[in-house]
């Protein structure tokens, strides 16, 4: 037993010696470069140059023709309202079917991205229809139809489309094709 002894504390001794006598040496760090200051010429402002810098800064930016206009508030609108919505194409054109100048024709053209049954499809398309010539009706006077044609692509369908005409101020819905 002694022997056991003797043998046990020999390996403590032995693994705490081997253990504890290795100090850690740090690598010596280099030292940093001093830093360099670049000469840099002073820049003569001249008032040709500051008027020149002034007269880039301060160009109004450019207005947005009617059509651009549109296209910019329906697109805002369906990124903003319209959920699973991607738009394939937007096209505003005049609207030859008034006598007024100005008057215009949205051409809206989507995808619909939600996996849904055939029902709640359509209720969701009509939906967001409705919506969209509400908001032309309110905001655009100058739009005076409106037809969004969607695509359904869980459906596996062919284009739906919903058309809408102003009238006595608002927009009423004039026809709607299902393509599922």
């Amino acid at each position: 037993m002694k022997l056991k002894t003797v043998l046990i504390l020999l390996c403590i001794g032995i693994a705490s010696l081997t253990a504890c006598g290795k100090k850690k040496t740090e690598e010596p760090q280099p030292e940093p470069a001093p830093a360099v200051e670049e000469a840099q010429e002073p820049v003569e402002e001249t008032p040709e140059i500051v008027e020149e810098v002034v007269a880039e800064t301060a160009k109004p930016a450019e207005p947005l023709s009617p059509e651009d206009a549109l296209t910019e508030y329906i697109t805002a609108r369906i990124t903003d309202h319209y959920l699973k919505t991607d738009i394939d194409k937007i096209d505003i054109g005049e609207d030859l079917g008034t006598e007024e100048e100005g008057d215009y024709v949205a051409l809206i053209y989507l995808t619909w991205n939600v996996k849904n049954k055939p029902e709640m499809t359509e209720q969701m398309l009509q939906m967001y229809s409705d919506d969209m010539a509400a908001s032309l009706a309110l905001d655009h006077p100058e739009v005076q139809a409106a037809a969004l044609f969607w695509e359904v692509p869980y459906l596996n369908a062919s284009t739906s489309k919903w058309s809408y005409r102003r009238k006595d101020g608002g927009m009423y819905m004039d026809d709607k094709v299902l393509g599922f």
